[in-house]
């Protein structure tokens, strides 16, 4: 009896070894990384299925939805042709700040104290690339 006992004691404490380097490589794997260069204190990059939404830092919900192809004027003031889509902004903290946008690929918006960019768009949805800009620089 006392030897299974020792060993169901080791067999625990080897679990929670296992559960503690596992939560410490989830901690890892899903850090924000810092971005200096473009003022940003931290970035997600998410994709977000058409007629979904997405969170961002707890604190900024954005619906996807309206994917279709039209004309529109690219970053670089060129007429283009392509697939395009609308954006809801939604501010948990400051439902004031809602809004929403149509968007390009490569399009950026500017929302609160965050940038979003639509970094590809294909009719089931979007990839986005969210910043949430340092207020302090």
């Amino acid at each position: 009896m006392k030897k299974e006992k020792l060993i169901n004691a080791k067999e625990i404490k080897i679990f929670l070894i296992l559960m503690a380097i596992c939560f410490f490589i989830f901690i890892a794997c899903n850090r924000v990384e810092g971005n200096p260069d473009n003022q940003a204190s931290a970035e997600m990059l998410s994709y977000v299925p058409k007629n979904g939404k997405g969170t961002f830092f707890n604190n900024l919900d954005i619906g996807v939805g309206n994917i279709w192809e039209e004309d529109y004027i690219d970053n670089n003031g060129e007429p283009k042709k392509g697939i395009t889509c609308g954006l809801w902004f939604y501010l948990r903290h400051d439902p004031s700040q809602n809004t929403d946008v149509r968007v390009y690929p490569e399009k950026k918006v500017l929302v609160a104290n965050y940038s979003v960019e639509a970094v590809d768009i294909e009719e089931e949805g979007v990839m986005l690339k969210v910043s949430l800009l340092d207020s302090n620089k």
